[in-house]
This record gives C-alpha cells, structure tokens and sequence, in this order.
C-alpha cells in the first residue's frame, strides 16, 4: 500500500471529493413457473398512506417469493426458469420499492442460499487436493503447527500459514433463481461486468452451489448479514487489521471510507484507471496514478488507502452500493432497477467443498453453461 512517503508532485490534479456522476446501484412460493412471465402489477403507491402501500408491497413479495424445500425441488425451478430464458421470457422479479422493503427486515427467509465461483476452486490451489477447496475466500490466516504445538517452516525458513476464516458473497435462492445456472445471466442480474480470461480470450468455467442455510450455520457456526454500510463498516472494525489505532481512531477511519460519498470517489479512480489502462493491483501503476489524482494531500491519501484495505479484506469493490442490494446489467431494463440482494459470509469454521458435500450441506453443479436463445 501507499503513503504519503510515496508521493509526486503531480501535473494534475483532480478533486476526488467533487460530486460525481457515477451510479452504481451492484444476485415465490409459486409452483407454476409459466405464470411468471405475465406482466407483474405495478407496486410504487402514489396515492396512498405508507402503511396501506407497504401492506400492499409485501402481498406482492410474498407472492413471488420461491422457497424449495429440497435441493432436487431447486433444481426443477432453474431448469423450468432455463427454458423461459431460452424463449426469451425472463421478467426481472423485484422492483426498487420491494427490493427497499425486502431489505427493511435483515432476517434471511431463503432456505438455500445461492453461491457462484471460478470451478478451479473446487480444487485446492495450493495443494491440490481434488474438492478441497473451500466456498469462499481467505478471511484471515493462522499458523499451521507441528506436533509440538510449534509453527511450521517452509524450505525458506518462514513460518507456513493456512485459512482460519473465509469470506463469501452470495445471495438467497428466491433472488437468483430466474437466472437459472447461466453465468451471463446471474452476472447481469448481480451487476457483474463478466470479461474473459486476459490470458486464454475465453470465460473461465464457473461453478453454482447451493448452500443449505441451517445446515451450514450449524456446522460451521458461519454467520450471515446484508451487506449495508453500517454491517460492512462492523465488519471491518473486524477483520481490516492494516488500519491500526485505538478502537476510536479506527472507527472514526473507516467510517470516513464506508460511506456513499467516499464510494464515489473510490470507484471513480477506478474508472479512470481503465480508460487508461493501468493496472490499479500494480503497486507502481497505482502509486502513479494516484499521485497524478490527490498529489501531496496526505489526508486523502490515507483515506484512500484505507478504503482500499477493506476492499481487499472483505471485498467490498467499486461497485459497492451499501444498500444490501446490486445494480443490474440487465437489457431493457430502467437504471434505477435493482439486481439482487446479496448475503455476505463469514465462514468461522472453514470445511472443504467434499466435506460439505458429504455431509449434505451443498448440491453443486460444477460446470454451468449460458442459455442459448
């Protein structure tokens, strides 16, 4: 990371607090699929009292909502919703007023829970070892111990570590299920600009999991949350140990960061970057830019750099909106639409995609392929 050690005066400055104009809104019991393609009846109330249009809102959630029982029930949802996207049926499911209203309640309803990934992860990358790979990603680390209860070295003398937490993004079943196992699809609802692989010019295989909500929070004691700011913001108090301080001092940090005002200048250096070409992950590059973009203020920079810690702590990108919900990608879609709500992971006890599977917590369909219209 950078400090303020590292800057140059540069030519040109930009005003990272200036407003900017950059939305970034970031995946029914109802057994007769086909009745889903019917035009879905307007929710947003004008003229009403906000407890009669709420009422009226949550009639019309819970209508849509789809909630199997089983994983072989799931299943037989996303190949019925596949052929309606093969017709070119797919009517997106939530407005903004009920995804809104969805949101007010933080409880999680879905019985299953939706995960979608690179499929090389089913493998362990450092190891391996077929299926033992894990769900999600590396949240924090802990030393690996011989049987004296000491650490491990490598050939190199240092100490081995492993993942002791993981981190996952996903989201409930009756938010992903329209997309059926179409990674085009699921990435548009998601607000995910899908892009090949820069190496091979061709998408990576990726991976749908279905997780079971209950099973897995009892035997991995994981817990589950809407990604809004003031959850992310806990989070980070958590698990973005880089921003150092006493308690009050790295509250007030982050919070200067978790917020939409910051987003927007985090997501715009971003933007910048790939109209140019620079590789933002590259130290030197980002050094670069960002000299060029805040110069010598060393307030900025700190902000700037904590942001991008907890971005690399939790994942919380660019495209992060604080609202528990993504943007879309969808065609014909207005703006303002909604994607989905998503669920962020802490997995505290981390088991491998075999362990899981054997114990029923997940159904895994290891290769998924787009519809073809």
């Amino acid at each position: 990371l950078l400090s303020a050690a590292d800057v140059e005066n540069p030519q040109t400055k930009i005003d990272l607090d200036a407003e900017i104009e950059h939305s970034v809104p970031v995946h029914e019991r109802q057994t007769e699929v086909e009745t889903r393609v019917q035009s879905e009846p307007e929710t947003r109330q004008l003229d009403e009292g906000p407890s009669q249009a709420k009422l009226k809102l949550a009639k019309v959630i819970e209508h849509k909502f789809v909630n199997p029982d089983t994983f072989e029930e799931a299943e037989k949802i996303l190949n019925n919703n596949r052929e309606l996207l093969k017709q070119g049926k797919y009517v997106h499911k939530y407005s903004l007023d009920e995804m809104e209203l969805i949101l007010e309640n933080p409880a999680i309803r879905d019985k299953y829970v939706t995960r979608i990934m690179d499929s090389r992860f089913l493998n362990n990358t450092r190891t391996g070892e077929v299926r033992g790979g894990y769900l999600g990603a590396p949240l924090e680390w802990k030393a690996v111990l011989d049987e004296h209860g000491k650490p491990k070295l490598d050939a190199n003398g240092k100490e081995i570590h492993e993942p002791a937490r993981g981190k996952l993004w996903s989201a409930g079943f009756d938010q992903t299920e329209r997309g059926d196992k179409c990674p085009e699809q699921q990435a548009a609802m998601a607000g995910v600009n899908r892009e090949p692989n820069a190496k091979t010019g061709k998408f990576d295989d990726q991976t749908m999991i279905l997780i079971d909500r209950e099973k897995y929070r009892a035997i991995t004691g994981s817990e589950f949350f809407r990604p809004t700011w003031e959850n992310m913001t806990d989070l980070a108090m958590r698990f973005a140990k880089r921003i150092e301080g006493t308690e009050p001092e790295r509250i007030a940090r982050i919070q200067k960061v978790m917020n939409e005002r910051f987003q927007k200048s985090y997501a715009k250096v971003f933007e910048i970057a790939k109209e140019r070409g620079v590789d933002i992950w590259d130290v030197d590059d980002r050094r670069r830019l960002l000299n060029e973009l805040i110069g010598d203020d060393a307030k900025k920079w700190q902000q700037w750099n904590d942001r991008f810690v907890i971005h690399q702590a939790l994942g919380a990108n660019e495209y992060f909106l604080g609202t528990g919900y993504t943007k879309n990608l969808l065609a014909g879609l207005e703006k303002q639409a909604p994607g989905i709500a998503e669920i962020f992971i802490v997995e505290n006890k981390l088991m491998t995609i075999k362990e899981l599977e054997e114990a029923g917590v997940i159904n895994t369909f290891d290769v998924i392929t787009p519809v073809e219209k």
